[in-house]
């Protein structure tokens, strides 16, 4: 539940923060139609998801660590790539097991707003490949039998396993300061094939997140812009 209420609360504060951006930036009005060609810096931008500490606060069953990149290749297409480790972990009366392993997410994002000045803000969707390997222990594990001999317990190590999946992003940046970026993400994933032994419930795909049929997951990242070039944006204002 609290959980629930952590990823409410990112969604509601990423549409607020996109509106109020867009409120400030549609002040600009012109009496007649233009056309205006303004030049925005080619960038590469990296940082790190912050969010998985105060994710850990509310659910103790995920620890991960994830490095977040981009690509400008204009102002509105963005070539993207993540790569993590991460650990999950589940304990019932049952089965007590842990996966881990890292991942790597490649893909795109499109910016769907836009802006009358240049700026390095962006709302936008996008979409990831994500690889994922995985390694499990089987800490314990019990089975109950009422005939014959009413339980038994073990511990096991499964072969290593890949999961491929894919996943749907809806995010925004912000440029707090000169080339410092905030940004925030909803994603939604779908795995599409698995190695995974699927004798057990909610197994843990690292990046992902606890596997059901569609998983929602979000993020807070930090990034550090690196602008190395110039692209040309074409704004056309209508007449008002």
């Amino acid at each position: 539940m609290k959980l629930r209420l952590l990823f409410i609360f990112t969604l509601s504060s990423l549409l607020f923060i996109s509106s109020a951006a867009v409120a400030q930036d549609s002040t600009r009005v012109k009496s007649k139609k233009d056309t205006v060609t303004y030049k925005l810096p080619k960038a590469f931008t990296l940082g790190v998801d912050i969010s998985y500490p105060i994710r850990y606060a509310f659910d103790k069953d995920i620890k991960a660590f994830e490095v977040v990149g981009d690509l400008r290749l204009n102002n509105n297409w963005y070539i993207a790539a993540e790569a993590g480790y991460g650990h999950g972990t589940q304990v019932n009366d049952f089965l007590d097991y842990s996966i881990k392993g890292p991942y790597l997410k490649l893909g795109f994002n499109y910016n769907i707003i836009k802006f009358s000045k240049p700026t390095n803000n962006s709302f936008y969707v996008g979409m990831r490949g994500v690889y994922s390997m995985l390694s499990t222990d089987v800490n314990n594990y019990k089975i109950r039998d009422d005939y014959w001999t009413g339980s038994s317990t073990g511990s096991f190590s499964p072969p290593n396993s890949t999961v491929v999946s894919l996943d749907l992003v809806v995010g925004m940046k912000v440029e707090m300061v000169k080339n410092f970026i905030m940004g925030w993400t909803i994603r939604g994933a779908f795995p599409l094939s698995s190695s995974m032994d699927e004798s057990f419930d909610d197994l843990y795909i690292p990046g992902v997140g606890f596997k059901k049929d569609f998983i929602f997951n979000f993020n807070y990242t930090l990034s550090y812009m690196l602008p190395f070039g110039k692209v040309k944006n074409v704004v056309v204002e209508k007449k008002k």
